[in-house]
């Protein structure tokens, strides 16, 4: 439901050039909700609604009371700290479609890059590949952002395999 309601803010601030912000729940117990979500669930709760153009976040609902939760809210604002300046950018960017319909894409074009900011909405794992073959230069690699990798484009595609609820941020310079 996040991601449908972000969409929804978006497109009716779009208008009025608007910002978009959200309050994600960071936590159980509060508004009689049974447990803390996973770090996996609020890794994707987080995602979701800045692929479908939230361009702020404030986390409410008491606080988590794991602390894995605590953790991941850190890691999740410092990622998404490290992303402004590409999430705000106004270039065109293209549109890249993926094989799996649980993968859902961002792409920005920032400093000289492509930035794709891909997210598994399913909890169950996922294959997906990505074309960016009408985008892309023959022989263009792609480092992963947050996770200390790269990853070969062949022919234009991206293959990449997906944990329930996980995220990949490619950059393609």
């Amino acid at each position: 439901a996040i991601g449908d309601y972000a969409r929804q803010m978006y497109q009716v601030g779009k208008s009025g050039n608007r910002p978009c912000w959200i309050y994600p729940f960071a936590s159980g117990y509060g508004f009689w909700a049974s447990r803390d979500l996973t770090p996996q669930e609020q890794t994707c709760s987080t995602y979701l609604p800045l692929i479908n153009g939230v361009t702020a976040f404030y986390y409410w609902a008491s606080h988590p009371k794991s602390k894995s939760e605590w953790i991941r809210i850190k890691e999740l604002m410092s990622e998404i700290k490290q992303l402004t300046p590409a999430i705000a950018s106004p270039a065109p960017t293209p549109q890249i479609q993926s094989s799996s319909p649980s993968i859902k894409i961002l792409t920005k074009r920032y400093n000289g890059a492509l930035y794709i900011i891909t997210l598994n909405i399913s909890k169950d794992p996922v294959s997906a590949k990505l074309d960016l073959s009408s985008t892309l230069k023959p022989g263009s690699k792609a480092s992963v952002k947050f996770e200390n990798r790269s990853i070969e484009i062949h022919r234009g595609i991206i293959e990449d395999n997906y944990r329930g609820f996980e995220r990949h941020v490619y950059v393609v310079k």
